[in-house]
């Protein structure tokens, strides 16, 4: 055979490859938009499902060195990549592609393309002029939304599970960093605004009712209506008995908004002489949206069926280890909290003091005052099956990370399972809250999200996990020494197995980790392995 008939014969193998690439693509295709149609008409009959997602097919395979071939001639392999919910499908206009499938690190920053570009601008801006990041005022901003959408915009996780766009979110920064003033550039002027309108109104109402008094008051058969009540978004420095009386007046939900969450976490203890675990109780209550009775019956005996109490708050890096230390050993409160850490930069590189940050935008005015206008309209919104499959491999992560994870992070994981669908929510009110439905793109952005609050809570409770490690080592040690300096090792197992969630196995992986960094020694004592002093 001639070189050229050689040749012939390698482009026209190459190409017939490439076609059954192909094929077998547009095959996958084709079988994928059946079972599609399948799925939504079996939904719309109220049938149950179940769903193939091809996972099982195989390229094809007629040629005897099928990778050798590939290989020498620069052909990727096909391979079943295209699965029921695929990550790239430009030919169906039913999806919404993905950039890339949820990822197995947290990022460490917030992405942009989530908001229309000119409030993402602003919002840069206002990083820029207070010489931090993005992701800090984008968290900021984040948190105002949450007090914007209210209690009654809800998101249906299953038939068993409708949970709230509740955020608590904390920006860590030094004194003097910028806190309250990036809080309210990126959201907190348009909550004020609002509520300055909501004053107005109450004070409109107020002098009418005064003067309807005092036209009953001449007229005894009249009896008196109730005095009007002053709606709020959110409020600061506020008391357990405080806010239980105002939620009372606002259904909708009430944030609170403070230059500091050490006030709130100061306030944790101050009621009565319940003490603070008590407060605490009440806390983790208010973030589950659980019902919420009057505290101490001085207002009658009140009760809310469903709370909804948001949380933006500032806090100082030396102050992180109070909240984290003084709470997060009884019931988890520090792990209920998204940590947003504020990246310093220098302020004359940063160019900061510019007056581009000083007007919020337009556009970004509208969307508040969209959002704000459905605060008491009742809307439960439905994922898409795109979207949940996205969703639930990102629940499937956590869970894992979870599992793995020290005991001091067992709890930060289960709240981000919750905090997952609760940013999806937000993220999709902030985006096309018109739509009953959330999109794919809109999960995507909100694991991309949350995984960077997940990076700030390893942040947060890395000095915590280290910290309490060390102090269980030496625990361990101490106990060895009062046992005579020797124990097996099934012994100092079973003795600190409930500092592992009752596993005697992690408590014994525990102790060998002890043996390999040598600060115990395995010997032998009458024939039995026991562990020593060095």
């Amino acid at each position: 055979m001639s070189m050229d008939r050689f040749e012939r014969a390698e482009s026209f193998i190459k190409g017939t490859l490439i076609q059954t690439q192909q094929d077998f693509d547009r095959e996958c295709l084709r079988l994928r938009r059946l079972e599609k149609d399948r799925i939504d008409s079996e939904l719309r009959n109220g049938t149950s499902i179940f769903i193939d997602d091809f996972t099982t097919f195989d390229p094809p395979t007629e040629f005897p060195q099928y990778k050798e071939i590939l290989k020498r001639y620069g052909v990727t392999e096909p391979t079943p990549t295209i699965s029921f919910y695929p990550t790239s499908l430009d030919q169906s206009p039913d999806v919404i592609p993905m950039s890339e499938t949820p990822e197995s690190k947290p990022n460490s920053v917030i992405p942009k393309g989530i908001l229309p570009s000119v409030i993402e601008d602003y919002l840069a801006s206002v990083a820029r002029f207070f010489a931090t990041d993005y992701s800090a005022v984008f968290s900021a901003f984040l948190g105002c939304a949450s007090f914007t959408i209210g209690g009654n915009q809800k998101i249906r996780i299953n038939k068993d599970w409708i949970d709230k766009g509740l955020l608590w979110i904390v920006l860590i920064g030094p004194s003097g960093s910028g806190k309250t003033h990036i809080m309210k550039r990126a959201g907190g002027q348009l909550l004020d605004k609002h509520q300055a309108g909501l004053a107005d109104i109450y004070k409109l109402a107020l002098n009418q009712y005064r003067q309807e008094q005092d036209d009953r008051s001449r007229d005894r058969n009249n009896q008196s209506e109730s005095p009007p009540v002053r709606k709020r978004i959110y409020e600061q420095h506020l008391t357990l008995e405080k806010l239980f009386s105002l939620h009372c007046q606002n259904d909708e939900g009430l944030g609170v908004l403070t230059d500091e969450l050490s006030s709130v976490l100061d306030g944790l203890g101050q009621y009565k002489n319940k003490g603070s675990s008590a407060d605490k109780s009440k806390w983790l209550e208010l973030f589950n949206g659980s019902s919420f009775s009057n505290p101490t019956f001085q207002d009658g005996d009140r009760y809310l069926a469903s709370s909804f109490v948001p949380i933006l708050g500032g806090l100082q890096p030396g102050l992180l280890s109070k909240l984290i230390n003084d709470t997060s050993e009884i019931d988890g409160y520090a792990a209920r909290f998204l940590y947003s850490h504020m990246e310093l930069k220098d302020p004359l590189k940063a160019n900061v003091r510019h007056l581009e940050a000083t007007r919020i935008p337009v556009e970004m005015e509208k969307l508040f005052e969209s959002i704000l206008s459905q605060r008491e309209t009742h809307k439960v919104y439905e994922i898409s099956m795109w979207a949940a499959e996205y969703l639930h491999q990102e629940e499937d992560r956590l869970t894992r990370q979870q599992q793995a994870a020290p005991n001091e992070l067992y709890a930060v994981y289960a709240k981000l399972i919750t905090y997952l669908y609760r940013l999806t929510l937000v993220l999709h009110v902030l985006r096309d809250g018109t739509e009953d439905e959330i999109s794919q793109e809109t999960a995507e952005y909100a694991i991309k999200v949350l995984q960077y609050f997940e990076n700030g809570s390893l942040q947060a409770f890395q000095h915590v996990v280290i910290s309490k490690e060390d102090k269980l080592r030496k625990e361990i040690l101490d106990k060895v020494k009062r046992l005579g300096g020797h124990a097996t090792r099934e012994k100092l197992s079973n003795n600190f197995r409930r500092r592992f969630k009752s596993s005697v196995r992690q408590a014994g992986l525990f102790i060998d980790e002890m043996v390999e960094e040598g600060m115990l020694i395995m010997t032998k004592l009458n024939g039995v392995s026991v562990l020593c002093l060095p």
